[in-house]
C-alpha cells in the first residue's frame, strides 16, 4: 500500500523481501527469476482439505476481485509488454505481491512468444510514519528513512550492473495508492539510476492523484484498474503474501518464522490458496489480453 503524506519525500520506509525454499521459494522469492504462481495439484488439494470450504472460498474470492482491476490497469501497456519494452518488474510488497506475481506471469507468456527472457522480477516495500506503531520520533524516523533510500538506490544501481539486459524501462506493481508518497523512493532510485518507472496500481484512491505522481515525479504514466479510496480485499492480508514488514529492514520476513507449527501450517496452506487462484486469475488474462 501507498500511504499518506505525498508531499513529505522523506517520511517513507521502503525495504526488499527475500525468499525461500520449497513451497515459498515460488511464492516468496524476489531474487530467482524462476519462481512462479503455478501449484502442484496435490498441494492444492491438501491446502483445501486443512482449511476447509468457506476459507477457501474466501480467499479465492479475495484474489480474483484482482481479475477486472488488472486488466483495466495493463490496458496501455499491453503493446510495450508485447514488443518486449519493459527489463525489470518491481513488486509492491507486502498486499502488492499477488499482483506482481500475476502480471510477472502475462508478462512472461509475452515475452516468451517472442523469444524473450523472463522478466527479471524484485520486491521493495514503503512504509510511512502512519503505520509507527513503536512509536518513534520525528528525527528516527527520517533517518532511517534517508538510510533505506540510499540502500534502495543501492540495490537498483546492484540490479542493473549484474543483469545482462540493458535496464531503460521498469514497471512497478501495487494494490493501493492512497496518495503515492510510499512509492517516491523507489522512483528516485530508479531514476537516479537511469531507469523510466511506469506505475501499475490495481486501485487508487483519486484522478488527481495519478496525475500528481505523473507530473510532480515524473513519471510517464500511472495506470490503475479502479478509482475509490477503499483498498482492496486483498489489502494487508499478510498470510496470503506470506511476508510482513519491519521499520528500517531491509528484507520483510516471513510470518511463519516463530510461531507454532499449526499456525505455519495455516499460512502455508492460505499461500497456496491464493497462488493457485492468482494462476487462474494470470491464466484467463493471458486469454483476454495477449495477442497469441
Amino acid at each position: 500500500m501507498i500511504h499518506e503524506g505525498f508531499g513529505n519525500k522523506k517520511l517513507s520506509v521502503p525495504e526488499t523481501v527475500s525468499g525461500e525454499s520449497s513451497i515459498d521459494k515460488e511464492e516468496l522469492s524476489e531474487q530467482s527469476q524462476d519462481f512462479s504462481i503455478e501449484s502442484d495439484s496435490n498441494q492444492v488439494e491438501q491446502a483445501a482439505r486443512f482449511l476447509g470450504d468457506e476459507t477457501v472460498v474466501e480467499i479465492r474470492r479475495i484474489v480474483s476481485e484482482l481479475h477486472e482491476s488488472i486488466g483495466k490497469m495493463l490496458e496501455p501497456v499491453l503493446e510495450k509488454i508485447e514488443n518486449g519494452e519493459f527489463q525489470l518488474l518491481i513488486g509492491d510488497d507486502t498486499s502488492g505481491r499477488i499482483p506482481a506475481l500475476i502480471v510477472r506471469k502475462i508478462i512472461n507468456v509475452a515475452y516468451e512468444n517472442t523469444g524473450r527472457p523472463k522478466i527479471p522480477t524484485h520486491f521493495i516495500a514503503g512504509t510511512s510514519i502512519h503505520s509507527n506503531k513503536e512509536g518513534l520520533s520525528l528525527k528516527e524516523l527520517e533517518l532511517g528513512v534517508a538510510k533505506k533510500e540510499a540502500e534502495i538506490s543501492a540495490y537498483i544501481a546492484e540490479l542493473k550492473t549484474e543483469s545482462s539486459l540493458n535496464i531503460s524501462d521498469a514497471l512497478i506493481v501495487t494494490e493501493f495508492i492512497e496518495s503515492g508518497e510510499g512509492l517516491i523512493p523507489v522512483i528516485k532510485a530508479l531514476q537516479g539510476n537511469n531507469i523510466t518507472p511506469v506505475i501499475l496500481t490495481t486501485n487508487i484512491n483519486s484522478y488527481k492523484v495519478a496525475r500528481a505522481m505523473e507530473t510532480e515525479l515524473n513519471v510517464p504514466l500511472v495506470s490503475y484498474g479502479k478509482k475509490s479510496p477503499v483498498p482492496p480485499s486483498l489489502f494487508d492480508k499478510k498470510d496470503l503474501s506470506g511476508v510482513a514488514k519491519h521499520y528500517f529492514d531491509l528484507h520483510a520476513k516471513p510470518i511463519r518464522l516463530g510461531i507454532s507449527e499449526d499456525e505455519r501450517k495455516m499460512i502455508l496452506a492460505k499461500m497456496t490458496i491464493a497462488r493457485d487462484e492468482a494462476d487462474r486469475v494470470a491464466d484467463k488474462l493471458v486469454a483476454e489480453l495477449l495477442l497469441t
